[in-house]
This record gives C-alpha cells, structure tokens and sequence, in this order.
C-alpha cells in the first residue's frame, strides 16, 4: 500500500539550503506579516533586532533595507502614516483637557500657501504643574533633543528635581528648530503653566535661542543658570592649556567665594583674553559659589534633561501625536510608581538621606570641636595634605562659613560632626523640608487619568484641516543616537578620576587642588630618573675582556659537546673521562680535599 501526502495542515519553518542565501519570496510586504504581532508589543523594536529574530526563527538570510521597510508597513497599519497622525491633534487637546482639567495643552500652526500646517505643540499636565509647585524644589532644567523619525523637528523639555533628587516632568513639547522665536513661544506657555516665583531657578545650556527667550520671559528676578559642560565645551574650542585645565572646573564647583577668586585670578593671569571671553558671552550663572540658597540645588551642570533624553530615546522616532501621547503614558506610569512608594514612608526625611548622613558621620575622624555660646561652635582640622582649615558651624541658624550647608540644604561634615557631638540632637532636625516625607508626597500626590485609543477621542471640527509640516530631509542615513564627546565620559578613551572627578588622568597620579576633607590626598611628585652612565668595570685581564672569555669557554663546551647525529656508541666514548683531570669527570681521590 502506498500513502501520499498532499496536504500539510501543520505549520513549518523549514527550508531548503538552496534558499538559504537569498529568497526572493522574502521581501518587505512579507517582512511586514511577520513582525506586526512584535510590534504591536513594542513598537519601538529596532529594524537590526527584528532581522536577528527573522533571520533565526525562519532561518534565511535578510537585507536591512527589506527589514526596515517591512517595519515601516507594519508600524503604518498600528501606528497610522505619519501624515494622518496631525489629524488627531485637536481631538487628543480636546481629551486631555476633558480627562486632567488644568492641563495646558497649545498647539500652532501656521498658513504656508494655501494649505494650513502645523508649526509646533505644548504640553503641561497638571498634577505635574500641582506637583512641582508643592513638593518639588523650585528649579527646572530646560533643553531640547532632536527627533529621528520624518520630521528632524527637537523634543523641548522642562524638568524639575523632587526631594529624592529624581527628575520631575513638568512640561514638553515640539517644534522645528532651536529658534529665538520657538523657544520664546516655548517659554512664554511654560511661564503661563508654572508661573515666574522669585524663588525659581531656570538652567539652560549656551543656545543663543534659549539663552535670550529665557531672560526675556521669566524676567522678574528669576534666577538664570547655565550649564558648565556646555560653557568648558566651547571654552575648548578657543582657548587651551594646563592652567584652565585645572582651575576652571573648580572654580565651577566650589561653595566658597574666596576659593573661586584664587582659581578665576590664576586664569586671568595667564590669560586676559581668555576670562574677557567667558565675561561677555556667558553672563548668567555658572560658578556655584553664586548660586542662591532658595533652591537648595547646587547643581553645575544640566544634566537632568539629558537624564530624560536618555529616558524617551526609543520613543523619539514615533509620529508626533503618538510621540506626545507615549510620553504622556511614561509620565503616568511614573508618578503611579512613585505615588505607591511614597504612601509606604512614615518617616520625617527621606530615608535615602538619613543614610547618607549617617554614612558620612562614621567617616569622621580628627575634627576638633571649639564649641562657643549657643549652639556656635569652631570646627577646625587638617586636610590629608596636612594643610589646617577651621570653619564656623551655627546650629539655630543652619549655617557653616564653608556654605555647603545653606546650597544644598543638608548638613556638611563639620555640622555632622557638631550634632553628633551633643546629646539628644538628631540629624534630621536639621535637614530642610524639602526633603522631607510631607514634601516628597505633596509632589505624587495628584494623577494622570488613563485615555482609551484615538478611536475614542471626542470628534473636533476645527474648520479646516491640519496639515503635517514641510520636511527638510539632511543627505545620509538619519541617526536615531547622539554621538557624545570625549568630555561626556562615555568613550574609552579618557579615564575619569576618582578623587577631583576631571577627565585624563586617575587617582593615584592625581594632583589637582579638592577643597573636601574627606579627598584622599594628592598623589606624591614622581622621582627624577637618574639618567647619568654607569662606568664601565675595569677587566679582570686587560688583554681579555669578560665577554671575549665567556664567548671562548662557551666555545669550549660546545665542541666537547656531541651534536644529535653522533652514534650513541661514540657518544659514550665521549661521556667517558679521559683522564682524572679532565674537566667533565666526577670528583675522585685525587680532586678530594
């Protein structure tokens, strides 16, 4: 009996070796069938992961290209074309005002010949407008990053810092490049959000767009930050040398006034050129010592937008509208997270603090206490470089003459070891309040309504429709990653040190100036080669020289020596001693002493 199969009902993913290389059958409306499922789980799934995924599941070999289009398709029938999306913009405004009132949510648009398009959006939900008017600090780091999908428009950020020191979303938006006038549209909703307190401190980097908008709108005693990195980076480009090297970045980072004139007064003695450079184009903020204490943050640089870059940078490459709505989700799904922790404290600080006070106040040793009237004291001692230092610690008024104390709003080591030194006192009573419990809660304590899909948003009729923007494509492949600096510390080519922080060289070679006493010390200068010739020792012979001897006995041995070829027979004849003289033999009588 023969059987013949002609039907196959279960699937298989085998295939034959002669299509293994190339398959024509495998093009992108295939790739596309494939991948949607995946997706529909995270559409943010690069085109090389899902090739590796094809590639091993149906074991064929696939072009980039093909993969890449094929995800194109599939992302179109999810996601909707890129063009389609800017039809839902009114319609998601209109649903998040119904959903979170408060909420500022603009969008413009402009007429560009007869069609009208759009030109750029904001958005500001409002427990994130509650929560950093509450519990938050009142500080707020702005930057923008570029997107990487059709339109290379930038994704502008506003973020705020809570007690925890996690960064806090207060608002974003979008629009198409880094000008005056967008980032003054930018600004001026932001100030209609958040309002313009005297307390507020604003930190941007060196852009001459966000630069001038952002003195122009927040212009009632603001304080206005900018970003060292930024400041070193462009600072490079002009001038160089060791002297900068090592006295502009702790001019930067330290609390005290005297320290910075000694480090700005070696620079400008080098070079006066170099500190009028820094005078006439950096004129806001960038020296810690001149910070105010309202915000007690004491931060250099602006790298809490750069950790909310890095947070959204698989999203950066949506459509807008879908861009918007997935971060307003992350941003959800975030304060829910941290609204659960907060509701488990029911301490006065935040725990994270008390442990690094705690930590810190085992690390003190040789610190001498002069207490004085009240609850002054003089805390002197010396670095580990033996230099002495004395500073004056006030307890009821929550000051140290280093002040450490009044930026950052926790105790610095010489209060720490002036509590400790009394009986009964607590650290946390001297921590400020924006650290406490009560304030960390005060920031979660309101929520983002979940929205159902755009299926369900309310239906606008706004008279006319919204075009998508005029693209501007750059010749190249797009990139969807930034590509950092060397000063960033993310190649391997510089090391960091671990004792100043800078960049080029490590700890135990280490020389630069740290004003902490708990720094190790500086690394010792390194010992002078001592590069003078030795003389040559005199000969034990002066016709013959020490080589030229051992040269001749070597000679010697290896002509008494049998070479591999010689018969074993005469090998032994060899090994046999002549004579008791002979200098291969063993010790006999005659050699006996």
């Amino acid at each position: 009996m023969t059987w013949m199969i002609k039907k196959m009902p279960n699937k298989h993913y085998c295939k034959s070796t002669s299509k293994i290389q190339s398959n024509c059958m495998a093009n992108q409306y295939w790739v596309r069938d494939r991948v949607i499922q995946w997706l529909r789980q995270g559409p943010t799934i690069g085109a090389s992961a899902l090739k590796k995924k094809l590639e091993e599941k149906y074991l064929i070999t696939l072009s980039y290209w093909i993969v890449y289009n094929g995800k194109q398709l599939a992302l179109n029938e999810i996601l909707g074309k890129w063009e389609d999306s800017f039809d839902y913009a009114f319609a998601f405004k209109a649903e998040i005002e119904s959903k979170s009132p408060g909420s500022i949510v603009e969008i413009d648009y402009e007429k560009v010949g007869s069609k009208i398009r759009f030109s750029r959006m904001f958005v500001a939900l409002k427990p994130c407008i509650d929560g950093l008017k509450n519990g938050c600090r009142p500080y707020l780091g702005i930057d923008s990053t570029a997107l990487t999908e059709k339109w290379k428009g930038q994704l502008a950020l506003a973020i705020g810092v809570d007690g925890h020191n996690w960064i806090f979303p207060v608002a974003y938006g979008v629009f198409g490049s880094e000008t005056q006038e967008n980032w003054g549209w930018f600004m001026s909703k932001l100030s209609m959000a958040t309002g313009s307190p005297p307390e507020l401190v604003i930190s941007t980097d060196v852009g001459k767009g966000i630069d001038i908008a952002a003195t122009r709108v927040f212009s009632n005693g603001v304080e206005h930050r900018e970003c060292m990195r930024h400041l070193y980076k462009y600072f490079k480009k002009r001038y160089h040398g060791k002297v900068f090297e090592k006295n502009l970045w702790p001019a930067a980072r330290t609390y005290r006034k005297d320290i910075f004139d000694n480090h700005y007064n070696i620079m400008k003695a080098s070079s006066t050129k170099a500190m009028k450079w820094i005078e006439e184009n950096h004129k806001h903020l960038w020296a810690r010592c001149y910070f105010s204490t309202a915000s007690k943050c004491d931060y250099v640089t602006n790298n809490i937008a750069e950790a909310f870059n890095n947070w959204i940078k698989h999203e950066k490459s949506l459509p807008i509208i879908e861009l918007i709505d997935r971060i307003r989700q992350k941003i959800m799904e975030k304060l829910f997270r941290r609204r659960n922790l907060a509701m488990k404290l029911n301490t006065k600080v935040l725990p994270h603090i008390i442990k690094a006070l705690n930590a810190k106040s085992r690390g003190l040793f040789g610190y001498s206490i002069h207490k004085g009237v009240g609850h002054l004291a003089e805390i002197s001692g010396v670095y580990k470089d033996l230099t002495p230092w004395r500073h004056i610690v006030n307890l009821e008024q929550r000051t140290c003459s280093c002040n450490k104390w009044q930026l950052t709003g926790l105790p610095c080591n010489h209060a720490i070891s002036l509590i400790c030194s009394y009986r009964g006192l607590e650290l946390e009573d001297y921590v400020d309040t924006c650290y406490s419990v009560s304030k960390f809660k005060a920031a979660y304590e309101g929520w983002i309504e979940p929205i159902a899909d755009r299926t369900h948003w309310p239906q606008v009729h706004i008279g006319f429709k919204l075009w998508p923007l005029q693209l501007k494509r750059a010749a190249g492949r797009p990139r969807s990653r930034r590509i950092k600096s060397v000063d960033e510390g993310d190649t391997k080519k510089r090391k960091r040190c671990k004792r100043c922080g800078q960049l080029g060289h490590m700890q135990k070679t280490c020389n630069e100036t740290v004003y902490d006493s708990d720094a190790p010390p500086p690394a010792p200068p390194k010992p002078k080669r001592n590069r003078t010739k030795k003389k040559k020792e005199a000969a034990a012979s002066p016709s013959t020289p020490k080589r030229k001897k051992a040269k001749r006995m070597k000679e010697v041995i290896t002509e008494v020596m049998p070479s591999p070829s010689t018969p074993l027979r005469l090998q032994r004849a060899l090994a046999t001693p002549s004579s008791p003289f002979d200098l291969n033999c063993s010790p006999g009588a005659l050699t006996r002493r």
